[in-house]
Order: structure tokens, then C-alpha cells, then sequence
């Protein structure tokens, strides 16, 4: 990951939503790989067919690779967080609310 924690803000716009979207980027790309990892032996991810057969809905992510699992959550917590997402306020970013919901 070429961002860190430290980064936030770090950009000509300064702090905002946008300028941070790189270093949850690549902490979502080292989630995903960490699911990966957690769940290959079980449900390996270079398993096309499986793949496939997720991706396709016909599993339940708790059948399917990490990345699937990844995803699912990734997709729960947007669902989650719409109740609390104000699309309206500047000074507020959109991503906050969701965050919230992810360190659960």
C-alpha cells in the first residue's frame, strides 16, 4: 500500500473524502487478500468454477472464497450506513458513517 494513516488530507484539496480514497483502496485490497488467505485452504480463490458459481449468486458467501466474504461485507456496510449518510453536508464526508459500521 503506498498510503498510510499518516496521509489523510495529505492532498491539494486537503482533508476530505476524495482526497483519502487511495488509502482505503489499498486497506480494502489488504482486507480482501487477508480473506483470501483465511479461507483458500477451504474455499481457494483460484477456484474458477467456485468463482463463478458465487459470483453468480447460486452460494451463500459463507460457502464461497474471501474475496466473496470480502465483498459481502463491503456491500452490508453501505446498505448499513445509508440510514446515516447526509449527501448534503460539505463539511461532513459521506464516508464517515461508513466507517463507523466497517470497525464493528
Amino acid at each position: 500500500m503506498g498510503e498510510s494513516w499518516s496521509d489523510v488530507g495529505l492532498d491539494l484539496t486537503g482533508p476530505e473524502v476524495h482526497a483519502d480514497g487511495a488509502i482505503w483502496n489499498g486497506t480494502n485490497f489488504d482486507v480482501r487478500q487477508a480473506f483470501n488467505r483465511r479461507y483458500d485452504e477451504l474455499f481457494p480463490s483460484g477456484n474458477k468454477h467456485l468463482q463463478q458459481t458465487c459470483a453468480d449468486g447460486q452460494l451463500p458467501a459463507n460457502q464461497c472464497p474471501g474475496s466473496r466474504r470480502w465483498l459481502q461485507l463491503v456491500y452490508d456496510g453501505f446498505l448499513l450506513s445509508q440510514s446515516t449518510m447526509t449527501w448534503s453536508a460539505p463539511a461532513t464526508p459521506c464516508s464517515r458513517p461508513t466507517r463507523k459500521v466497517f470497525q464493528k
